[in-house]
């Protein structure tokens, strides 16, 4: 039988000179919760109540409310001090003669004397109460029971009314599911496509192809954001300084104009990132903000990345592109191979979030310099960015620096720059040398200094004896300062954040050398 959570019962009955109501009314409620209002007179049936209630109802918010008046029967008691009234009878007749006063007395005037009659409760028999209540309630309870069921059977007949339609329905639905998640596949599809197709601001990194569209306006927010990230197209008659302009205005939240489209720093973008799973596709990022803020996070790291470039270097900026290069191995055709799998999607993801930088990235790099012995532009770019963003303390700001920082004192920096130094005496002493010492010792230099360096500086000074007066002097100097800022003797092994600051010392040594020869090749020149 289907009984409804909510109900009322109410009964009345005079039972022993005692007028007693009791009502029982619930509401919804998954468990059962009992509460009561009960005269004072009443506290103790509080419990015998609960537990009669308890074994009928098993849920529902129960509210229990008893109401008890007398109707005739005695509930207070008039008691008699005779003793004292006789007392008080005594002193009076007393106090009439010592005065010759008339003695008036009358029981009016003795019940009204303090303490002569006194009024009490009537002792209540609690048992014959007990029984009384218990009954009421009984009755109480069988009016609310009644009156569930009723509600009950009116919810069943309307719910089996109603199952034939939900039979009709559910069969519906479960027909239409089907079509709607194949329809729903298939406008996915055709979204895919139409953006794939679209080769201007669909490009690949890697295994991951990256997909920029804005929400309802005009491509020219999609070219700014494949620009930025990219590079740009050698016909699009759009100059670096236009890319650099744009980003910082709509970085400050300022509107730019851009291909003769007005570019607004609140326009929502986003950014797609998808990659070949077996016969599937994958999602590696999704991303969606505002303009302004991908501007801000692009700039960002492009600040980041921000380092002195060789001269004969015409990219005014690193794109995703050329970082992902400087992670792969080039084969002797000038081809890279594709950089890791997964660092596409991370490298993107924390390029356009702000984010920290994947150590797939400082890892391939690595590797990269362990086995060419070489440090481009775009690895040292990496390096400092890396560790500009993933801070390390074996790597601190003062080596991260855009250019030499020829204060610095810290010895993984100085022992870089003093391996460039070494390597122009020897390049210096010995010009067009096949096998150089950067060929032979420069991952050891790197990694483990102490066994390395006697070895090095012993050989320059054979170098040096070979060099004219004025190259001997001049290399004997720069030798000189770099080995007076080494305050410790060499490490016996370096950490990785430590090799990258030996590796950023080497790259601004280099890039300071080569800086002149490039003024002494000008000056040649011109005269």
């Amino acid at each position: 039988m289907a009984l409804s959570m909510t109900g009322y019962g109410r009964a009345k009955a005079v039972l022993n000179g005692r007028d007693i109501t009791v009502e029982i009314k619930s509401v919804n409620s998954r468990y059962f919760e009992y509460s009561s209002r009960l005269p004072r007179s009443c506290a103790f049936l509080d419990d015998s109540l609960k537990k009669m209630l308890g074994a009928s109802i098993s849920r529902g918010k129960v509210e229990l409310s008893l109401q008890m008046q007398s109707s005739g029967a005695q509930e207070q008691v008039v008691d008699v001090n005779l003793e004292l009234a006789r007392s008080y009878r005594s002193a009076l007749r007393l106090l009439s003669d010592a005065l010759d006063v008339k003695d008036a007395t009358t029981v009016e005037t003795l019940a009204n004397l303090p303490d002569v009659l006194t009024v009490r409760t009537a002792q209540v028999d609690e048992e014959q109460l007990s029984r009384d209540v218990s009954a009421v309630c009984a009755e109480a309870l069988q009016n609310f029971l009644n009156m569930r069921a009723v509600e009950g059977e009116k919810l069943r007949q309307d719910l089996l009314g109603k199952l034939d339609h939900l039979e009709e329905d559910v069969a519906r639905v479960e027909q239409n599911s089907a079509a709607r998640v194949e329809a729903y596949t298939q406008r996915l599809y055709a979204k895919l496509e139409v953006l794939l197709a679209d080769r201007n601001h669909c490009k690949v990194l890697g295994d991951t192809t990256v997909v920029c569209w804005p929400e309802n306006a005009g491509s020219a927010y999609a070219d700014l954001g494949t620009m930025a990230l990219f590079g740009i197209p050698a016909d699009s008659g759009i100059q670096e300084e236009d890319v650099s302009r744009a980003l910082a205005l709509l970085a400050k939240g300022q509107a730019c104009e851009f291909l003769e489209q007005t570019l607004l720093p609140t326009q929502h973008v986003y950014f797609l990132g998808l990659a070949p799973n077996a016969a599937r596709i994958s999602v590696r990022f999704f991303l969606q903000d505002s303009l302004a803020h991908f501007a801000a996070h692009i700039r960002a790291h492009e600040q980041a990345l921000e380092i002195i470039r060789p001269s004969f270097d015409a990219r005014a900026r690193l794109c995703v592109w050329d970082l992902a290069r400087e992670t792969a191995r080039r084969s002797s055709d000038g081809k890279y191979a594709d950089p890791a799998p997964q660092l596409a999607g991370d490298l993107m993801r924390a390029v356009l979030s702000g984010g920290r930088y994947p150590a797939t990235l400082l890892n391939g790099v690595t590797l990269r310099i362990r086995a060419e012995h070489e440090i481009t532009r775009g690895k040292a770019a990496i390096l400092k960015a890396y560790y500009t963003r993933n801070p390390s303390p074996l790597c601190p700001k003062e080596v991260l620096t855009v250019e030499l920082n020829e204060q610095s004192t810290y010895c993984p920096y100085v022992l870089g720059r003093l391996f460039a130094v070494l390597e122009a005496v020897q390049d210096a002493a010995n010009p067009g040398i096949n096998t150089t010492i950067k060929d032979k010792y420069f991952s050891s230099a790197c990694a483990t200094p102490a066994v390395v360096f006697p070895t090095l500086v012993k050989l320059a000074q054979k170098h040096l004896q070979k060099l004219a007066p004025g190259s001997k002097i001049f290399y004997n100097q720069q030798l000189t300062d770099l080995m007076v800022k080494l305050s410790q003797p060499y490490p016996a092994r370096m950490t990785l954040p430590e090799q990258g600051a030996f590796e950023i010392g080497y790259y601004h040594q280099t890039q300071k050398r080569y800086e002149k020869k490039d003024k002494e090749d000008e000056s040649n020149g011109s005269n």
